[in-house]
Parts: structure tokens; C-alpha cells; sequence
């Protein structure tokens, strides 16, 4: 299931970065409640946007910017969040793309700035990161000591059944090419 994003913004932001860093979330698996996509003539705003978009949402991106800051609408939505956030736990990732002063209540928060609205690949990955919970970490080694053994092992038991499909299959499988792999010759 795909997580469920909801995106709080001002609405002087969605040309210059909010359209395209939500159809880039979308595009990458993430289920964007984006205003723009989910509110209709005749929906009531009080409805739409704290009974489905938050209630809802995993997670919850901030789009802070020089004017995001000083909006009401903007205000009310991240108090909400920062309730959601205290009583369920739901991520909230604040992504500053101007100057400005962040709000005291996500002081205590990790945001992601964005140096350049042309190209912020490197902030969406961090980004998708955090909402799908995936670490850049690579895997402690402590676990594969063993591997070179084992492989060793299938490798030499396809050679007393004298299969040598079975074999180069194993090591092409495995990703190990003869030369560093001498135990294969």
C-alpha cells in the first residue's frame, strides 16, 4: 500500500514548486493529498481538508516558504499536523524552498531545505526517503562473513554432481565473475 502523503502549502508557491514536487512524489509511489487534486466546487474546505486529507495521511510535508509562513490557512493546517503528530505519531517533514524563519513548533524537527527549485533530486530522495522509511545505511558486512563459504559450498556440490549449468548459473546468480572468485577454478 502506497503511503499517504498530505501536502500543506501556500497557494502563491504551487506554480513555482508545489505542482511538480507533487507529481514527482506521485510518479516515485506516494499517495499526494494535494488540494488542488482533491477539492471540487461546493466541497467544504473544514471537511475535505482535516477530515479526509489529514485524518488520513502517514505523513504530512510542509512546504515552508517567505510567504507559506504568514498564512493563516497555511498556520492552521500545520497545528493540526502537529497534533496528528504528538498523538499518532504521523511523520512530519518540513521542506523549506525560501528564506524564512521557521515556525517555532517544527524547531525541534530535521527539514529538508531545497537549494534549487530548477533541480532538488537530491532533497526528493531524502524526502521519499523519510516517507517510506528507508535508510541510505548501508548494511552492517557482519552477516555476508559467511557468504563466500556458503557459495563455495553450492559451487563445489554442482561439481561432484558434474553439472556445470547448474554452476555458472550459481555464479552468474550470485554476481561473481571466475577471476575473483578463485575457489571456481
Amino acid at each position: 500500500m502506497n503511503p499517504k502523503v498530505f501536502l500543506i502549502h501556500a497557494s502563491e508557491d504551487k506554480d513555482r514548486f508545489v505542482v511538480g514536487f507533487a507529481r514527482q512524489l506521485r510518479e516515485k509511489g506516494v499517495d499526494v493529498w494535494f488540494d488542488q487534486w482533491e477539492i471540487k466546487p461546493g466541497d467544504s474546505l473544514v471537511d475535505k481538508i482535516f477530515e479526509e486529507g489529514l485524518k488520513d495521511a502517514n505523513a504530512v510535508i510542509i512546504v515552508l516558504s517567505a510567504i507559506s509562513i504568514q498564512k493563516t490557512w497555511v498556520r492552521e493546517e500545520l497545528n493540526a499536523a502537529v497534533v496528528k503528530r504528538m498523538s499518532h505519531g504521523t511523520k512530519l517533514i518540513p521542506v523549506v524552498i525560501d528564506a524564512c524563519d521557521v515556525p517555532e513548533s517544527l524547531q525541534s524537527i530535521v527539514w529538508e531545505k531545497v537549494d534549487s527549485l530548477d533541480d532538488y533530486s537530491q532533497s526528493l530522495h531524502r524526502i521519499l526517503s523519510a516517507i517510506f522509511d528507508v535508510s541510505d545505511k548501508l548494511p552492517s558486512a557482519s552477516h555476508l562473513r559467511d557468504f563466500p563459504v556458503v557459495t563455495e559450498n553450492f559451487v563445489n556440490l554442482s561439481r561432484k554432481r558434474g553439472s556445470r549449468l547448474v554452476r555458472e548459473n550459481i555464479v552468474q546468480g550470485l554476481g561473481i565473475h571466475k577471476p575473483e572468485a578463485p575457489f571456481l577454478q
